[in-house]
């Protein structure tokens, strides 16, 4: 559908989770895709349960962003450990990583959730191996004001959840499962 009528008035804060399991060779365009949104204001929670070098990349790509002499905000709970950084101007890069995978991806996203903002009023999730558009979440936005008769009122509407395509080929040759879809 064109929505290039819909306007939103306000950009309500969008908390996006990720969960990533050994996905080393994809993690940072992941990553680089998910702080680079044409949108104000937001969070990326990178949910975390490897066991190959996905962390470190995750941590270095962090650690990137932050002045000279500062260190990673961290927080540690019961098998997990929360780290952050501010990228941008009001985008936060979250790195939630657990050492069990009790749960599997249910469970790290189950954490993620946890783990986002209080502000957050929509949440996004994107596999490791999707590399989202730049308008990606603005236009999950007006899917969700033109289904809610153009309100922006969205606690009133009927829409809990907008699903989008998923395009499965960029790691192909990494997973036969990828593969076989």
């Amino acid at each position: 559908a064109n929505l290039d009528h819909v306007i939103l008035q306000r950009l309500p804060f969008v908390s996006i989770h990720i969960p990533f399991y050994n996905e080393k060779n994809v993690v940072e365009r992941s990553i680089t895709a998910a702080i680079n949104f044409d949108y104000k204001e937001y969070e990326v929670i990178l949910a975390d349960d490897s066991t190959d070098e996905t962390t470190d990349i995750i941590r270095n790509y962090q650690k990137k962003y932050l002045f000279k002499g500062e260190t990673l905000k961290e927080t540690k709970g019961d098998g997990w450990t929360l780290t952050e950084v501010e990228v941008k101007p009001g985008v936060v890069l979250k790195h939630l990583h657990r050492t069990t995978r009790s749960g599997f991806k249910g469970g790290a996203l189950r954490e993620a959730l946890r783990a986002s903002s209080p502000k957050t009023e929509f949440i996004s999730v994107f596999d490791a191996d999707f590399v989202p558009y730049p308008d990606t979440l603005t236009l999950f936005l007006k899917y969700f004001k033109v289904q809610n008769s153009m309100s922006e009122d969205y606690k009133t509407s009927n829409v809990a959840a907008v699903q989008g395509y998923q395009w499965h080929v960029l790691n192909k040759s990494e997973n036969w499962i990828t593969r076989g879809v």
